[in-house]
């Protein structure tokens, strides 16, 4: 017996049901079933953490678009949000409807299998923080020497006093 994996059972271009069960068994009963198709989901196409294949989805070849989204008469789909276009990397979140940035600067590469945001190169040992400017590691400014408790603030490229 193969093993039990989770299929997509796909009607009418959308994802009627999420079964598990094997292959053999999903072969056998697809016409039963009163589906057009079934998919296997997988991390890289379904079923990750991240993003997960839910009933009511699109289907499009291989991979799922949101439910929420419009299908056009051309095959294509339109989100319910234009996706922003400052140079980032973005995923849709169908939990908040709403596109949430992968990368912090357009400079860097993501990787939707490990699901990492990668700068152009590694930064220098030590605390250092990205310039998009000059697309290098800067040193962050030294940390003020007045006897506070400082930390660095990433949101502001400062040091804040900690209360």
């Amino acid at each position: 017996m193969s093993l039990e994996l989770n299929y997509a059972l796909v009607k009418d271009g959308k994802i009627d049901n999420i079964i598990l069960c094997n292959s053999e068994i999903i072969e056998q009963f697809s016409q039963d079933l009163g589906v057009d198709s079934f998919i296997e989901l997988t991390d890289e196409n379904f079923f990750n953490v991240y993003s997960r294949a839910t009933i009511g989805d699109w289907v499009d070849g291989t991979t799922f678009v949101w439910s929420s989204w419009t299908k056009n008469e051309d095959g294509t789909f339109t989100a319910p949000i234009p996706q922003p276009t400052d140079g980032r990397v973005y995923e849709w979140r169908e939990d908040l409807q709403n596109w949430f940035a992968v990368t912090p600067y357009p400079s860097w590469s993501w990787d939707p299998v490990t699901r990492t945001s990668t700068p152009p190169h590694v930064s220098p040992e030590g605390i250092w923080m990205w310039n998009e400017d000059t697309l290098d590691w800067d040193p962050l400014p030294e940390q003020p020497q007045d006897g506070g408790a400082y930390e660095w603030d990433a949101a502001t490229n400062e040091w804040v006093l900690v209360p």
